[in-house]
């Protein structure tokens, strides 16, 4: 059998390439040496067998001449031996059908399921691509990766012209194929159907096909198209578009085209046997190759979005190209919601009656006819959408009991199956594993958001979100749901400013979430906006925040910070209930209990973890909107200023608290914000977390800053921010957050250019900007690859304390104009007045990327030009306001003047002397961050003039030409194809390159994410050839 198989499909692939594959072809058939082949199967099956013993019984199956195995073969030497890229869900799909439910009807024979054959399936190609190899005439076999590829596209082209006839075709072609063994006497024939994993499914009655089959209802052609049309129709118009119910609150349409903003998402497949992380995979993957999948997923993460593309995809028989999936099948879609709005839906005997029932209940025809002859037929994609929004775990316990009585039923003809869920209100209904393997949805990536953003909004709109996300984490975080992501572009897209504070942000999802009810789901009907069951007013968002902010705040203050669960939340709210409503106490329960059905029925903000009797926890669809309400909650004005002095004083140290406290103090007037901030600036560290009280206090004022509170508290914050910066006991990660937080408020250390120096050195709290250097003489040199020299500097001059950052480049950006770079201005020199136009941007390359864009971080991705170009703009400015003086000059530093000053006075190994690095030192490898850190965030590796960042963090740029290190005059413009110096260690470098003389040649046209730059101040035409001498 393997012969012929292997003839037939050489015979459609190669001549359908064409060319020398054919030509090898054709010598191999006329060789009559088929025999070869034989005898390599032979020696592989051998070798597989010897290997395991089990393959034995597996490999068999293919040695039983019927036509179905003669197909299967086929597509198994098409996927494992000529495929680049191997579809195995095709090959699932082929066994099901083609192997085990005729084989079941035809031989009453029960085979192995398609999980214990295909390892041994793949070992045995495997071991026949070995084995020919070491054949001259079964080079054939042997395909280099561009034939493979050449096969794929034949394999792809053929499926799409299949994928072309119409589905009633397929049914009625494979009713036909069926009749003959469906209509002969069978006994009550039993089955085992196996999950995805190997695990067996017992006792599955194929008597219900048999009489399924034998009871369908008569329809002819004509008729049965019709349904079909009407059917599609119907698919078509319910899926074309993505509802989103909040946008009905910006005035928008409240649909999308699918098409327009769908992507791929990623999946991880939950497997318990086996141990560790599991890969992350394409979705479409695991849909392909998994027949009956659970995919688990939060609100908003894309389940019902997927459930939407494919089953358009299937309508419009282009399954093939976006799925890998034949578009023979006909989706059957179960929203278990809708099930429960049916009367007496739990005495529903099967899905299939109760979508009878709906269908009429919606004055649709009866599609049950269709749908059953795609079952009997194994053309069915049965979905059932939201078993999750079934409103009680008793509900979800019987649909799981249902759903898997249906699978058992239908899974032997080679249906497939997908269930979707979230995760938290899964647990109580967790399908069998035995029958379903599961998934769960990833977040967005990056270049997933990017793809979404692009799709959908504006070239503004994408811009306004940008702005938000490189200086909100809370908005980064939350732009990883689709569902949120969506959100802030279509505010984006309405000309909306995405606030730039997470305070407004959320408030502002929070009100659409609220108050924008309930999406249409498929085959929904509209949902009004609930009434509250005591007062009979509509539930408005500011309700919803009071209610379950003040009792998340109850939560948060009586139990342990650190924890999480809120397992009290109900108990809590059914008091709320009673202090705003005047609920009676005998009455709470149920008032509490429907009150939280009605939000979380009618919007995507909470979801309930409910028994029969009671509401077990209460989860919000993003913690944020929990902090959210509690922070408002704390500062309402009904709060007594008492409450929130204790609050401040006694959690104003834990980080559990960092995120509510924003909210609130964003959100007080502006007396109780400064109440609010005192109690915070008083509050005590926690224990294990040196420093989170200034960060709370830091992150809070942050979140609001303003001209309303009043200065002296902003002073105190930035000082105990700055303090926390120069004490080594904090972590790195906290110094790295609070120089953050400070660029967030105006870093004081950074220099103002309206007078020289940094910003807070005027009033005597910080010390200059610039770090002097006196004459002298040291020992300098790259020790990697040469002996140090001494050399005698005989000038003095300044280094600035830090790598220039982004708030002080933001000002140079600013001088150029609203476009960016205007390379008319004097300060570009002619050099780069010709590079900065071929790369093609006019701000900073990774101006817009958040993870460089912090405000008290070193700019990077700029070119040497542009850092030259910096340094002549502000010595103009330095002229014009008459802190540089007229002899004065500010440029990029000479590899000599940087080195000296890592150096000085002592000629240590490192800048902060001659300890080897640790992560406490400098910004590298060792620390694990990958990106740049806020400036002067490692106080123990600052050298001794005062420079901070001379080692990690940052390449910078220096004004010598690399083949000239030692010269004494600085470049003022460089040519593309003339290398200059870098000092050569950064966030991404090992200890080796941290010592003072690390330095590395690089084009000046770099604009790597690891090059920034410092100045010097300095005296112009210093240092003449004579005044350094090398001895």
């Amino acid at each position: 059998m393997f012969s012929t198989a292997l003839t037939a499909v050489i015979t459609g692939l190669f001549e359908a390439a064409g060319g020398e594959l054919w030509q090898r072809f054709r010598q191999y058939t006329a060789t009559r040496q088929q025999h070869h082949f034989d005898a390599a199967v032979q020696a592989a099956y051998h070798a597989v067998v010897a290997a395991d013993p089990k393959a034995r019984a597996a490999l068999e199956l293919f040695a039983q001449p019927s036509p179905e195995r003669q197909k299967l073969l086929q597509i198994a030497l098409e996927e494992l031996l000529f495929s680049a890229n191997p579809n195995h869900g095709r090959l699932n799909d082929a066994y099901r059908r083609q192997i085990g439910y005729l084989a079941l009807l035809r031989e009453q024979q029960q085979l192995p399921p398609w999980p214990a054959v295909e390892p041994h399936l793949n070992a045995l190609i495997k071991q026949l691509r070995t084995t020919s190899a070491a054949d001259p005439v079964l080079a054939i076999l042997n395909l280099n990766p561009v034939e493979r590829a050449q096969c794929d596209a034949i394999i792809a082209t053929r499926r799409a012209s299949e994928a072309t006839v119409n589905i009633l075709q397929r049914i009625d072609e494979r009713l036909l194929e069926l009749c003959t063994l469906l209509e002969a006497p069978s006994p009550n024939v039993e089955v085992n159907i196996n999950a995805d994993h190997g695990s067996s499914i017992a006792h599955t009655p194929v008597q219900i096909i048999l009489d399924a089959y034998r009871n369908l209802q008569h329809l002819t052609a004509p008729d049965l198209e019709q349904l079909y049309t009407s059917y599609r129709n119907l698919l078509r118009q319910t899926y074309t578009n993505l509802g989103i119910h909040a946008f009905v609150q910006l005035g928008e349409a409240t649909t999308v085209p699918l098409n327009q903003v769908y992507v791929n998402l990623t999946a991880t497949r939950l497997n318990p046997s086996v141990p560790g992380q599991q890969p992350i995979l394409p979705l479409h993957d695991l849909v392909r190759d998994i027949p009956n999948l659970v995919l688990l997923g939060s609100a908003g993460s894309g389940k019902t979005t997927l459930i939407r593309r494919l089953i358009l995809a299937l309508v419009e028989g282009d399954a093939h190209h976006h799925f890998d999936l034949t578009s023979a099948m006909l989706p059957m879609v179960f929203p278990l919601a809708a099930f429960t709005a049916l009367p007496n839906h739990s005495t529903y005997p099967s899905p299939l009656s109760t979508l009878r029932d709906w269908f009429a209940q919606q004055q649709e025809p009866d599609y049950t006819p269709l749908l059953h002859r795609a079952l009997i037929t194994g053309n069915a994609f049965v979905i059932f959408d939201g078993l999750d929004e079934l409103a009680s775990a008793a509900e979800r316990t019987m649909m799981r009991t249902t759903i898997e009585q249906f699978m058992r039923t239908w899974s032997a003809p080679g249906n497939r199956f997908l269930v979707t869920s979230r995760p938290l209100d899964y647990t109580a209904a967790l399908l069998d594993g035995r029958l379903f393997t599961h998934a769960k949805l990833e977040p967005l990536t990056p270049a997933q958001r990017q793809q979404m953003v692009v799709a959908y909004g504006s070239a503004d709109a994408a811009k306004r979100l940008h702005q938000t996300l490189a200086c909100n984490p809370v908005a980064r975080e939350m732009a990883r749901s689709p569902l949120l992501l969506m959100l802030m572009l279509a505010l984006a897209n309405r000309g909306e400013d995405l606030p730039t504070r997470r305070t407004p942000l959320i408030a502002r999802c929070f009100q659409l979430l609220a108050e924008g009810w309930r999406r249409e789901r498929p085959l929904h009907a509209t949902v009004p906006p609930p009434l509250d069951p005591h007062t009979n007013q509509a539930i408005s968002a500011d309700l919803i925040m009071s209610a379950l902010g003040v009792a998340a705040l109850r939560v948060r203050s009586k139990r342990s910070p650190r924890v999480t669960q809120h397992d009290n939340l109900f108990r809590h709210l059914k008091q709320v209930r009673h202090d705003l409503y005047a609920v009676p106490r005998l009455a709470l329960e149920g008032d509490a209990k429907t009150w939280l059905t009605l939000v979380a029925q009618h919007t995507d903000l909470i979801r309930l973890d409910q028994s029969t009797d009671s509401i077990n926890a209460i989860h919000f669809i993003h913690p944020s909107f929990r902090e959210y309400c509690a922070g408002r909650a704390l500062v309402a004005v009904e709060v007594e200023a008492d409450q929130i002095t204790t609050h401040g004083h006694t959690f104003g140290g834990d980080p559990a608290w960092r995120e509510l406290f924003c909210h609130a103090l964003a959100s007080a007037p502006p007396d109780v914000a400064e109440e609010l901030l005192e109690a915070l600036l008083d509050a005590e560290d926690d224990p294990t977390t040196p420093g989170s009280a200034a960060l709370n206090a830091g992150a809070a004022l942050a979140e609001r800053d303003d001209a309303t509170l009043d200065p002296g508290l902003r002073r105190a914050t930035l000082n105990k921010l700055i303090n926390l910066l120069a004490d080594p006991q904090p972590t790195v990660a906290i110094r790295v957050e609070a120089g953050h937080i400070l660029g967030r408020l105006g870093d004081p250390r950074l220099l103002d250019p309206s007078h020289g120096e940094a910003r807070g050195h005027p009033h005597g709290e910080l010390p200059s900007y610039w770090c002097p250097l006196a004459p002298g003489t040291l020992a300098l040199g790259d020790a990697r690859d040469h002996p140090l020299r001494p050399v005698e500097l005989t000038y003095s001059y300044q280094i600035g304390r830090y790598p220039v950052s982004n708030a002080e480049f933001q000002h140079f950006l600013a001088a150029n104009g609203s476009t960016g770079y205007d390379l008319a201005q004097p300060w570009w020199t002619p050099v780069g007045r010709t590079i900065l136009p071929l790369l093609q941007r006019s701000v900073p390359k990774f101006w817009h990327d958040w993870r460089y864009t912090s405000p008290s971080q070193p700019v990077v991705g700029i070119t040497w030009y542009e850092a030259v170009a910096y340094a002549q703009w502000l010595s103009v400015i330095g002229h014009q306001r008459g802190w540089l003086e007229a002899h004065e000059t500010l440029r990029l530093p000479t590899w000599i003047e940087w080195e000296y000053a890592a150096r000085a006075p002592h000629c240590p190994t490192y800048p902060w002397g001659n300890t080897p690095p640790t992560a406490t030192h400098a910004n590298y490898s060792a620390t694990a961050i990958w990106r740049p850190t806020p400036v002067g965030c490692f106080p123990q590796g600052a050298a001794a003039c005062g420079a901070h960042d001379m080692a990690g963090n940052v390449l910078e740029w220096i004004a010598s030409a690399a083949v000239q290190p030692w010269a004494t005059q600085p470049l003022t413009d460089s040519n593309p194809s003339a290398n200059v110096l870098v000092a050569d260690s950064s966030f991404s470098d090992l200890a080796t390159h941290l010592h003072c003389g690390a330095r590395a040649s690089a084009m000046p046209e770099c604009e790597d994410e690891n090059r920034g730059f410092r100045l010097v101040r300095i005296a112009r035409a210093t240092a003449p050839d004579s005044a350094i001498a090398q001895k």
